[in-house]
């Protein structure tokens, strides 16, 4: 009997998130930093919620601490997140800070999400959510700090806000506003907020302008959802879906594949009003699946069911905002996770958007139909598939049709065309595979399959039936007294029908009535119900009730208000008419509109209601003469200290600006001004007359100089101005020295008393100020002579300046000897340089004399040596070994003052001290070292260099690892000559020889020491290894039969640190197991002798010179 091994291979179709990481758009998890999905939370109290990615250790969780708990809809109400679920915030009441009152999430200290305060810094965001009216007052989205980085989303009132970074100021950089509309919605950006164009920021995938308010993020440091700690008012109210963190900035493709994602998972149209890219859905492979601006009149509602694994979306249902369409496949049910369809291919997409057109029959939407059917709904619905390769289902729900009575399902058409032409579409009916069902208002056509919308084709469908309906073509129902309303028919399929009508009393009837017939009402203010005909298709203006609110509306009473019935020539009037909607005048007047008429005269207005109704109304404008008014004889330049009289004439009152009155004197400060007067007329007409006044600074004048002063001494004047100006002395018995014109003069007195001296400014302009200075002119005392010298303590040939410090006015007189000095006289008060050229104490004499008599002063100048150090030193050793120490020992002679020392090895100060004193300094490295003293002082400095040699250490020339075998003998050799050896082991033969021998039982390292000629000693390691490989093994046959002789199976063999033994039968049974080299095997198995057989055996262990080994092979156990 032959056995043969059969191997099955079962291929397995897997989405491919089964081999691969999910990622929002398929754009991969590099820098994907936190992506919080609704998707992966129970139904109920939401306590914490977790990164879908990342997970596991590096997961990013938020939590609410303490009731009251966000609370996660698996499908909350109108399924307003596209039946997929989502975190609601309900019932906060604003109160933001306290987590213990709201309802919201938080992590105190995130990981770093992303960055975006500075230029280079990147990070892109999305949040996906829906905000129900009424809006948050401030309610926060998301609040991330961290530090300067920082991300602020929230809603405020009417408005959305992104704000980015923590900086000490606000910028509009860094904050871009958006309306909200209290629509499914996806907020996002990528940048940062360094520049005007660093941040791009995304409401509904289109790029939002830069704000108008300078924003940025602020509170606590953390991430937050749901509420600000902070922020009173930040509690959010609403719901979230997925909020998304990259720390980098993502492509334009990736960004539009991430809002893709978002938005077909949502249900959120995005915004193509920018145009181009923006609008557009992208799959993960790149492909567009909805063009927006392929036909732009279609992007509304735009919806889509599909599969696209890499972002685990798997939508099988989906509806439009307002639920008036929906795509699903399978059936319909409350929730997509319970849809248990199966969409066949990946990235495969069937996406809807419609032209915004009621989800009735119009007349223009009747009028673009194939033959075979008599009316159509006007909204028209354009498909896109993208590799969608089954059937689909579309539902449709008519306006104001809460319930189709009478429905045939066998008279509804679907209309598939090409184009959004209808006139030639394809009719299709229940006969051709579709399914038509009708309930509570709503239209559901299942079974559309690829042969009406083929894979990556797009075609436009809507709803068609046989019926025959009627609406108002036009109307005339607001009208005046005395006119006439009418509704004017437009009749489907070109019927001849019989309408009946009521205005609530009485009824009438119109019969024989043909398209575009007109029925005229009766002249009265009345309500006109018209009885629908049975329809489908035009239950929005031919099943639901059609009325005719007929309005007669009075003519309007007119009133004019004007702003004066009189006015002066040249003012402006405006007329106001009141009491209608818009106003006709004559003469060329607007309503409301200021003008200036220039003669008395009628103006008439006509006046219309808001229905058209007209009346007239006139008034007379009277128009007066205005005054002629003069300024008599004006100043126009003046000094700031005279008297200006201005005086108008040509009026019967005036009024003159800058505080002044007419005909009253009056001063000015300096300055240009303009005077105006306003003359008026007693009606109070007005004339105005204007002059132009320069005033003229006065200049200012000070006198500056001493006010006391000895008989006999020049006193020197000076007088200050402000102005370019010039100047005249005078005063009472003053004698002056000098021009008498100038700023500067010098005065003299040698009689004793009291002068006033005075002086005149007068600049360019003739203004004039004057400044006065009394000076008393005393008998003073006689001097007292004083030397000040720069000092008295100097060196041969240095220089010393003597000055003049004596007491005294009037000093006319200075004599200066100086004995033994260059200059040895001198006249004046100095100051005086003098020089010695020997060492010496010298005297120096100063006699000085003024009106009142003389004095003499003595200083004595000592003149030293002044000598620079000698510097020397000498070394303990004439040369030392390499990591040895030197003593350098300071000789020097400190000259004549006291000498700070360095000492430098090859130019790197190693030593300082203001004593000579010996160093001690020690070589890391051989070679030659200059050694330099340097010694300096008051006096000068002095320099000693000597070079100073360190040898290095001998080479040891050996073999520093060998290996050998256990028991063996190795060989140590020192192969450098003219040295002595010493081996510092107790397990050699010889530890003087250069050659030795030694048989260490283990790995062993040896030192050796080498002494040079010059005493210089180095060492050096030689390491014996053993190798023990050869001698652990395990026997190929044993024998437990109880003789004694190999009865039990060991490990043998030295050197074993560690091991571990496994031996299996032939069927890969294990039979015996030790980690112990004493432990053997003694041939049972589970407690019963084995019969003779062969064993496989698997021998890893560990020897003492950390080496792994692995052994295998066969046993033989033999009974």
């Amino acid at each position: 009997m032959t056995i043969r091994n059969f191997i099955f291979t079962v291929f397995l179709t897997l989405p491919l998130s089964v081999f691969s990481q999910l990622s929002p758009g398929g754009v991969g998890t590099v820098n994907l930093t936190a992506w919080f999905r609704a998707d992966d939370l129970a139904a109920g109290n939401v306590m914490n919620w977790t990164t879908q990615y990342p997970n596991g250790a590096g997961a990013v969780t938020v939590e609410d601490p303490q009731t009251p708990f966000p609370q996660l809809q698996v499908n909350p109400v109108n399924s307003i997140s596209n039946y997929n679920r989502t975190i609601q915030f309900d019932g906060n009441s604003y109160v933001g800070q306290n987590i213990a009152l709201v309802q919201g999430l938080r992590n105190l200290n995130p990981p770093e999400l992303l960055k975006n305060a500075y230029s280079g810094d990147e990070g892109s965001y999305f949040c996906s959510y829906y905000l129900p009216t009424p809006p948050s007052a401030n309610g926060h989205l998301t609040l991330y700090n961290a530090n300067s980085d920082a991300i602020q989303c929230r809603n405020l009132n009417g408005t959305g806000r992104i704000a980015l970074g923590q900086l000490p100021i606000n910028s509009l950089n860094a904050t871009r506003d958006w309306v909200e509309d209290n629509a499914p919605n996806i907020i996002s950006y990528t940048g940062n907020r360094s520049s005007t164009n660093s941040m791009k920021g995304y409401s509904k995938g289109s790029l939002i302008p830069t704000g108008s308010v300078p924003s940025q993020s602020s509170s606590s440091d953390g991430l937050y959802f749901g509420y600000s700690p902070t922020i009173q008012s930040s509690a959010y109210n609403g719901f979230l879906h997925e909020i998304i963190f990259f720390n980098r900035d993502l492509t334009q493709v990736e960004l539009a594949q991430v809002h893709t994602y978002l938005a077909v998972k949502y249900g959120v149209t995005l915004d193509n009003q920018l145009g181009g890219i923006y609008g557009d859905y992208v799959s993960t492979d790149g492909n567009t699946i909805w063009d927006a601006d392929a036909d732009p009149g279609f992007h509304n509602d735009v919806i889509g069911i599909g599969r696209d694994d890499i972002e685990g979306l798997l939508q099988k249902q989906s509806h439009s905002f307002d639920d008036s369409i929906r795509l699903y496949i399978n059936n319909l049910e409350a929730a997509n996770e319970d849809n248990i369809g199966i969409i066949n291919s990946d990235i495969s997409y069937i996406m809807a958007g419609h032209n915004a057109a009621p989800m009735c029959g119009t007349g223009s939407s009747n009028q673009e139909m194939p033959a075979g059917v008599t009316s159509r709904i006007a909204r028209e619905i354009r498909i896109s598939n993208t590799n969608f390769d089954q059937d689909f289902n579309l539902d449709l729900k008519l306006d104001t049709c809460s319930s189709i009575a009478g429905i045939e399902l066998t008279k509804i058409r679907l209309l598939v065309d090409t184009n959004d032409d209808f006139l030639n579409a394809n009719v299709l009916s229940q006969a051709d595979g579709l399914t038509f069902s009708v309930s509570n208002g709503i239209v559901s056509i299942e079974g559309i399959s690829t042969t009406l919308i083929p894979v990556n084709s797009t075609r436009y469908v809507t709803l068609a039936y046989v019926d025959t309906d009627y609406s108002f073509s036009a109307t005339n129902l607001d009208i005046c007294e005395n006119e006439e309303g009418f509704v004017v028919l437009d009749i489907t399929a070109g019927a001849t029908i019989t309408i009946n009508y009521s205005d609530g009393t009485n009824s009438y009837e119109a019969v024989n009535v043909e398209d575009g017939d007109t029925i005229f009402l009766p002249q009265q203010s009345a309500t006109f119900d018209f009885e629908p005909l049975s329809g489908l298709i035009n239950c929005c203006n031919g099943q639901v009730q059609l009325t005719a609110t007929q309005n007669v509306f009075p003519l309007p009473i007119l009133s004019i208000d004007a702003t004066n019935d009189s006015l002066c020539f040249g003012e402006e009037l405006t007329l106001t008419a009141s009491g209608a909607n818009t106003y006709g005048w004559d003469q060329g007047v607007q309503n409301g509109d200021s003008f200036v008429p220039t003669q008395t005269q009628n103006y008439q207005v006509i006046g219309t209601t808001v229905n058209g109704c007209i009346s007239s109304l006139d008034t007379v404008i009277e128009i007066m003469p205005l005054p002629n008014v003069n300024i008599n004889n004006p100043i126009t330049e003046a000094c700031a200290n005279d008297t200006i009289t201005y005086t108008a004439t040509g009026a019967d009152e005036y009024v003159w600006n800058q505080g002044i009155q007419n005909a009253i004197p009056f001063m000015q400060s300096p300055g240009t001004f303009t005077y105006e007067v306003i003359g008026f007329t007693n009606f109070g007409c007005t004339d105005t007359a204007t002059v132009d006044l320069d005033v003229f600074e006065i200049p200012t004048i000070d006198v500056m100089g001493e006010t006391e002063i000895c008989r006999g001494v020049d006193l020197s004047l000076e007088a200050v101005s402000n102005q370019n100006v010039t100047f005249n002395w005078t005063g009472d018995g003053a004698i002056y020295l000098s021009n008498q014109s100038n700023s500067n003069v010098d005065f003299n007195s040698i009689n004793a008393g009291t002068y006033t001296l005075i002086s005149t400014a007068e600049n360019n302009n003739g203004c004039l100020n004057s400044d006065t200075l009394e000076v008393d002119v005393d008998v003073c005392e006689p001097p007292t002579a004083i030397i000040s010298a720069t000092t008295l303590e100097i060196c041969p040939d240095e220089l010393i300046t003597l000055f003049d410090a004596s007491l005294g006015d009037s000093i006319h007189t200075w004599d200066w000897q100086m004995n033994g000095a260059t200059p040895s006289t001198a006249n004046g008060a100095g100051p005086h340089d003098i020089q010695y050229t020997n060492p010496g104490t010298y005297p120096v004499v100063l006699e000085v004399t003024n009106y009142e008599g003389s004095d003499s002063d003595t200083i004595w100048i000592v003149v030293n040596p002044c000598l620079p150090p000698t510097t020397s030193f000498t070394t303990d050793l004439p040369y030392v070994c390499e990591g040895e120490c030197v003593v350098i020992n300071n000789t020097s002679d400190d000259g004549s003052a006291n000498t700070n020392y360095s000492i430098y090895i090859n130019n790197q100060l190693v030593h300082a001290s203001n004593v000579a004193e010996a160093y001690q300094n020690c070589f890391d490295d051989n070679g030659t070292y200059e050694i330099m003293l340097v010694g300096e002082n008051i006096y000068g400095s002095d320099t000693t260099i000597s070079n100073y040699l360190v040898r290095g250490l001998p080479y040891i020339d050996l073999t520093a690892y060998q290996e050998i075998s256990y028991e063996d003998t190795a060989e140590l050799i020192v192969y450098n000559d003219d040295v002595s050896v010493w081996w510092e082991s107790d397990f050699v033969d010889c530890n003087n020889c250069n050659t030795t021998y030694t048989s260490p039982a283990s790995t062993t390292s040896y030192i050796v020491e080498v002494t040079d000629e010059f005493g210089c000693v180095a060492s050096a390691e030689a390491i014996v290894h053993i190798n023990y490989d050869d001698f652990v093994e395990i026997p190929d046959n044993f024998s437990p039969n109880g003789d004694g002789i190999n009865d039990v199976l060991y490990v043998e063999g030295f050197g074993v640190k560690s091991l571990e033994l496994k031996i299996y039968n032939r069927y890969g049974q294990l039979v015996f197991y030790s980690d112990n080299q004493s432990e053997g095997w003694n041939g049972e198995v589970n407690g019963k002798m084995s019969n003779s057989a062969s064993f496989v055996y698997i021998l890893k262990y560990t020897l003492v010179n950390d080496f792994n080994r692995i052994k295998e092979g066969t046993i033989n156990l033999i009974r």
